[in-house]
């Protein structure tokens, strides 16, 4: 079987976003419950309906610039400091919108697909691979045998190898390979859909394995679920080899265009500014009518395999929003974040190991062979604008807000709270940043319809001090920085903003990050 040894990249700018749908609701504080918890009481659907003349007036909202504090009455063994910079968006009204999950239309498939493919057919995959595909990786392994120092005895010998059975692979081919054309429409595509959930038959492989396989009723389910799909291959000028597949259904909708597995061609660098990119990016969503804004870009840099060796620019990264109407692209919540505790023994390692699904995002990454890859996740409709301008609470209510729910969040990671624990002596949480955003939850006992509303994410990260004792570098254990800490959030998350809490900036209740529905 074929490998591949990738020469690492690194981010040079944010990395990418990863979004969350999320479950919300609201209620007002009771004597018994100093902090505010989504209880779902209709509180917030109220608070988004008032007709507030304050709001009424557009204004930017008033925040300070950096918010420096320590927060007191904390168990000994642990210290919450804020030196965080304070992000508002440059706008004066705050709306409330409502979206839902949408399809992706055949027109707009169609239009994506002929945009991207530049002519190209779509060819259903085969098992077989052409001897074009089969030269390509015999001469991107060729080159780096070449590269490779004599002393580099297990590399040499792993290449070789590779390129042993890539020989014999080649001369096994025939010149020529039957391609069947791909269909273009949507359509149930059972190899496209998993059959586990949707009733599929378990069948023994022997011991202790086991298949999942389609029956009649699973596929009937699947069909009446509304899952759809497009599939195949296509070989561009370049050489390249890309896969391109769309889907709808009852899981979120995306469309997907990339380098296809094993497919070795390419330039592996880009030699034109990210301005050109940007350029590119922005007349192909044009011409496929997909009305979105530049919310990040960034140029993904080699990292220097020997000494003296500079950095080369790989590819260029751009992630766009959905345009919305008085909503700032780049402040469409980015970071990711956990959940909220709003008891003592509500169980952190379950929230913890809970998928976060994302936000609307369509992602494009260039290279000088063209588009590296185009993605456009969990498509949204804005189905209704339900206040043009909210109120918003104080930034002195807020801040209140963020120290009270701080005290009763728990933020260990379910590393140190399963195994770690007893080698901890201190916690230390730091707030760098606290951000107005925009952010998708869902309504109250509707499973089908979202808001966007603007909330409040506090970003930072933790730090857990190792007792002298700790067996640093062993074994299944973590590498210590001279001050016997490390960082928890910013090694995990590629130093990606962390939200340890959220907070609805209408009425300061805190929003689970993890329960979404």
């Amino acid at each position: 079987m074929e490998k591949r040894i990738f020469r690492r990249v690194k981010k040079s700018a944010a990395a990418l976003l990863a979004l969350c749908s999320l479950a919300l609701c609201a209620c007002q504080p009771t004597p018994e419950q100093e902090v505010i918890v989504n209880k779902g009481d209709g509180a917030l659907e109220q608070a988004i309906g008032r007709d507030d003349d304050a709001a009424a007036t557009p204004r930017p909202y008033d925040a300070p610039e950096r918010l420096v504090l320590e927060v007191e009455g904390l168990p000994e063994d642990y210290d919450i400091f804020f030196d965080a910079k304070v992000d508002v968006p440059d706008q004066t009204k705050w709306p409330v919108y409502s979206v839902e999950p949408a399809k992706i239309a055949q027109e707009q498939a169609d239009a994506i697909r002929l945009a991207l493919l530049e002519g190209a057919e779509l060819y259903r995959p085969g098992e077989l691979r052409s001897r074009a595909e089969i030269q390509a990786s015999i001469d991107y392994y060729e080159n780096e045998l070449s590269l490779c120092h004599p002393d580099e005895h297990q590399i040499i010998e792993a290449y070789t190898g590779i390129l042993r059975e890539l020989y014999l692979e080649y001369e096994s081919t025939p010149e020529n390979i039957a391609l069947e054309k791909a269909d273009t429409d949507f359509r149930f595509m059972e190899d496209r859909v998993n059959p586990m959930f949707y009733g599929g038959k378990e069948v023994s492989l022997g011991e202790d394995s086991f298949r999942i396989e389609w029956t009649d009723e699973a596929r009937q389910r699947a069909v009446a679920a509304g899952c759809e799909s497009i599939y195949g291959v296509c070989w561009l000028d370049s050489g390249r080899k890309m896969e391109f597949s769309a889907y709808n259904g009852d899981q979120p909708s995306y469309l997907s265009f990339h380098v296809a597995s094993g497919d070795l061609v390419g330039s592996g660098k880009v030699s034109y500014p990210l301005e050109e990119a940007i350029g590119r990016a922005g007349a192909l969503l044009e011409k496929v009518g997909l009305d979105f804004v530049l919310a990040d870009a960034s140029t993904q840099t080699s990292i220097p395999m020997q000494d003296g060796e500079e950095p080369l620019p790989v590819y260029h990264a751009l992630v766009y929003k959905r345009s919305i109407e008085g909503v700032a692209p780049d402040f469409i919540t980015s970071c990711i974040g956990q959940g909220t505790a709003d008891t003592e023994d509500q169980s952190v390692y379950e929230q913890y190991n809970r998928s976060v699904p994302e936000q609307e995002t369509i992602r494009i990454m260039f290279d000088d062979c063209g588009v590296l890859s185009f993605s456009w996740d969990h498509p949204l409709a804005v189905t209704a604008l339900e206040n043009p301008n909210v109120a918003l609470l104080p930034f002195e209510k807020i801040q209140e807000r963020i120290a009270s729910q701080l005290k009763l969040q728990t933020v260990w990671d379910a590393e140190s709270w399963s195994f770690e624990g007893e080698w901890i002596d201190r916690r230390r949480l730091e707030i760098t940043r606290i951000k107005l955003s925009y952010l998708v939850v869902a309504k109250r006992n509707d499973l089908s319809s979202y808001y966007l509303i603007p909330v409040w994410n506090v970003c930072g990260d933790m730090y857990y001090h190792y007792i002298d004792s700790y067996p640093t570098g062993e074994s299944n254990t973590f590498i210590l920085d001279e001050n016997n800490e490390r960082c928890v959030w910013r090694m995990r998350y590629d130093a990606r903003d962390y939200s340890i809490i959220t907070i609805n900036a209408i009425d300061g209740s805190a929003i689970d990050r993890l329960k979404w529905r």
